[in-house]
């Protein structure tokens, strides 16, 4: 079977089709587990390609996928393959055991793909991508992937030729790649939800509340996974030293999922502990509740290391929230966060110069108040997820 998916011409970066159509199912395969910006990504996507466009929409989980249920509950049509998080097969002198693996994989996302019938595959992830573009092209169906950071790996090229679209999720992400051969392509950076937009709402305290929060408190919020390229250890290290200088009362809040059996979430407790400001920190874990405890924060920070991100949703997420966002100056930060306007982009390697500036706009509430009208007009007038929508619309309809 291995040779059969390796047999097509991976030098073709179009796919030839008899005639042009215009696409109305589109599958979006979704490897490995739990949620994260991939996964809120496809999802936003299909349900507006659904609602605007009225494409039929399917996602491809693993049977044991955590996000599983954020899909069902979205309304749209969730299949199993399983192996869809296989490891990269290497396409030349590989091992017999990944040649094997690769190739279940193909047959497994093969059948998938002629159960759905889509005139479109969608990649959000690297992972899978090269056995669900295999399966694609033997059933005749193009495959667009959409690149969503800027680290490259060894088996960036072979993705490339295997795509019949690439979509960039910003310009810095679109620059990384250009020394590869690459098909037809764009960027389309992230979209913001209606649901952050709606102020209704706005400021009922109840972050305030949960934490025990006074009323003069600055509430500084970190939203993401507890993973390694998001550093909030980092995070917690200038904050620590922040709260500890200042003469301002601060808490730090951090919204995530710990995917490392609580020992990062035991980190973070120690290092605030040992600035002794161990009260200053709450941590939630995930929440559902986002866009209240924006609305209810008066800083978002992001931390990320270079190459970590591609442009991050929670940035414009807390933009349309009212939130000055202050951040490490990696991917596609910069296109969305204007930096003494919106927020501070700060170098990423430059902890001191992060304290700083978290130090300087926990004290100026008047600087805070200006960024936060000058974000909510920049996403309003950039970012909604519906000119996402559209976007993605006209990019494949000549496909």
């Amino acid at each position: 079977m291995a040779n059969a998916f390796l047999q097509h011409d991976l030098s073709s970066t179009v796919m030839s089709t008899a005639a042009a159509f215009t696409a109305k199912r589109i599958l979006m395969p979704l490897p490995g587990n739990g949620i994260g910006g991939a996964q809120m990504s496809a999802m936003l996507l299909a349900q507006g390609l659904a609602n605007e466009f009225a494409w039929h929409a399917g996602i491809a989980l693993d049977r044991s996928t955590m996000s599983r249920k954020l899909f069902e509950d979205s309304g749209l049509e969730v299949l199993t393959a399983s192996n869809l998080g296989t490891p990269d097969v290497r396409l030349s002198k590989f091992r017999l055991g990944r040649a094997a693996h690769a190739a279940r994989a193909a047959g497994s996302a093969l059948r998938v793909i002629r159960q759905f019938r889509p005139d479109v595959v969608t990649l959000n992830t690297k992972s899978g991508l090269i056995p669900w573009a295999l399966a694609a092209r033997t059933a005749q169906v193009p495959v667009v992937w959409y690149v969503r950071g800027c680290r490259r790996t060894r088996y960036d090229s072979v993705r490339t030729r295997l795509s019949s679209r690439i979509v960039f999720a910003a310009n810095a992400v679109a620059s990384s790649y250009a020394d590869l051969p690459l098909p037809p392509h764009t960027t389309i950076r992230n979209g913001v939800r209606a649901t952050f937009f709606d102020t209704d709402d706005c400021r009922e305290d109840r972050l305030r509340r949960e934490i025990e929060a006074a009323d003069d408190d600055v509430i500084v919020l970190f939203v993401g996974n507890l993973i390694p390229r998001k550093r909030p250890l980092w995070a917690a290290r200038c904050l620590s030293e922040v709260i500890r200088r200042s003469d301002v009362p601060v808490r730090f809040v951090i919204a995530g999922e710990d995917r490392d059996n609580g020992q990062t979430t035991q980190a973070l407790n120690e290092i605030f502990s040992a600035a002794g400001v161990a009260s200053n920190l709450h941590v939630l874990g995930h929440r559902q509740d986002i866009p209240e405890l924006m609305r209810d924060s008066d800083i978002l920070i992001l931390t990320s290391e270079p190459d970590g991100e591609a442009f991050p949703r929670v940035i414009i997420e807390a933009m349309a929230c009212g939130l000055p966002v202050i951040s490490t100056d990696v991917a596609g930060v910069d296109e969305a966060v204007q930096d003494g306007q919106t927020g501070m982009l700060i170098g990423p390697h430059d902890e001191p110069g992060f304290v700083s500036a978290v130090s300087t706009l926990v004290h100026d509430s008047r600087m805070r108040q200006q960024m936060s009208g000058r974000a909510v007009t920049c996403a309003r007038d950039n970012f909604q997820q519906s000119h996402v929508v559209h976007q993605f619309n006209d990019f494949l309809s000549d496909l």
